[in-house]
């Protein structure tokens, strides 16, 4: 069964969901030209720590997998989705996304953000890159497919029609929403009912009611390719250098309609 929320537990996913963007916001500012995956992920480590908060992806488990080594997904350029940090310089023009999940009195909430690296110290966004370039295109219809799949939300619609609306925004820019990877239920743990793919089958679709709490996380590409999975078994990986993106919200259905808990 998809848990139901009462309006006081929403508010308490909320105190988790600020401790994420906060946390998101300070990685964004310190992904800059020279510094590392790995000590974004420190970073992160440290400053949910300092917010009292629990970081939920360490340990986290999966079948034929060791359990995951770190506090941060970080994917960067044709790295789709899982990415173990690692101690590769970024380099300008990278590609980033950003990833990361707590707990605050065990409550969960779980976000991601899109970074393009710019070409010296400072703190980089997405218009240090040229606009019509491909990674500034994906970053942006990555924020937009997302924005759009929760604007479709409202209480008593299905979930499928909120992946159309994604994928259309997404396929209008050119890109494509991966079909494998899906959004998940959060609250109590970090996946919980229902799993909502961006492709559903009638198995999968499910009418959105007041009180369900979601991440709603379309991985765009460039183009459809095949996807492999790392010796670490985790980080994925797209054929042919195709860039990868994701833009991730934690999001509740209220009667008044959706409410992002990961607020940017």
């Amino acid at each position: 069964m998809i848990p139901i929320r009462s309006p006081e537990e929403i508010d308490r996913i909320a105190e988790a969901g600020r401790v994420v963007a906060r946390v998101l916001d300070a990685l964004l500012d310190a992904c800059r030209s020279g510094a590392t995956t790995l000590e974004l992920d420190g970073l992160a480590r440290t400053l949910i720590a300092d917010a009292g908060a629990t970081a939920l992806f360490p340990g986290f488990s999966q079948r034929n997998a060791a359990p995951y080594p770190a506090a941060i997904c970080a994917c960067v350029n044709d790295q789709v989705t899982h990415a173990v940090p690692t101690d590769r310089p970024l380099q300008p023009g990278d590609l980033v996304t950003l990833d990361t999940g707590v707990s605050v009195a065990g409550w969960c909430a779980d976000a991601s953000r899109v970074r393009i690296v710019a070409p010296d110290r400072r703190p980089a966004s997405p218009h240090d890159a040229p606009q019509n370039s491909t990674a500034s295109r994906i970053a942006a219809a990555a924020r937009a497919a997302t924005e759009a799949a929760i604007a479709a939300m409202a209480p008593g619609t299905r979930w499928s029609d909120a992946a159309d609306a994604c994928r259309a925004v997404a396929e209008a820019a050119g890109f494509r929403v991966a079909p494998i990877y899906a959004g998940h239920g959060i609250g109590r743990a970090l996946h919980e009912p229902p799993r909502l793919p961006f492709y559903p089958g009638p198995r999968d679709d499910f009418v959105l009611r007041p009180g369900m709490v979601v991440t709603v996380e379309p991985i765009l590409l460039e183009r459809d390719v095949a996807m492999t999975v790392g010796p670490d078994a985790w980080t994925v990986t797209a054929a042919d250098g195709v860039l990868a993106c994701q833009v991730e919200q934690t999001v509740a259905v209220t009667r008044d309609g959706p409410r992002v808990l990961t607020v940017f």
